[in-house]
């Protein structure tokens, strides 16, 4: 009996796209470790990583979940990059001012969101 060429070539397919996602994530580089994240007053986000380097940043776009804070930055030349800050890595203090900093933003404002 003749095997059915559908599902040959769906296992074909589905085997082409998983093998391209995986390059493709091989390939990207990886997400930075943050330690410290700081606001200056000029707009931009000094990022500390662990490999003790400081990284330029800008804030791409937030949002505030509760008492989390979730920011996308974007370093120059790299993918965004997406910051949880919740209890367990800020203290509250913290991310209540900066809730009340990033509440004062318009999208023209430098450190805005864009």
């Amino acid at each position: 009996m003749a095997t059915p060429v559908l599902p040959w070539l769906l296992r074909l397919g589905v085997a082409t796209v998983a093998l391209s996602l995986a390059w493709r994530q091989w390939r990207s580089p990886p997400a930075c470790a943050v330690k410290r994240v700081q606001w200056t007053a000029d707009g931009d986000w000094l990022l500390d990583t662990a490999a003790s380097e400081e990284c330029v940043a800008t804030l791409k776009s937030f949002r505030i979940l509760g008492s989390q804070v979730l920011l996308t930055v974007r370093m120059a030349s790299q993918r965004p990059l997406t910051l949880w800050l919740a209890g367990d890595n800020s203290d509250a203090n913290t991310r209540r001012q900066l809730r009340m900093r990033l509440g004062r933003l318009s999208p023209g404002d430098p450190g805005g969101t864009v």
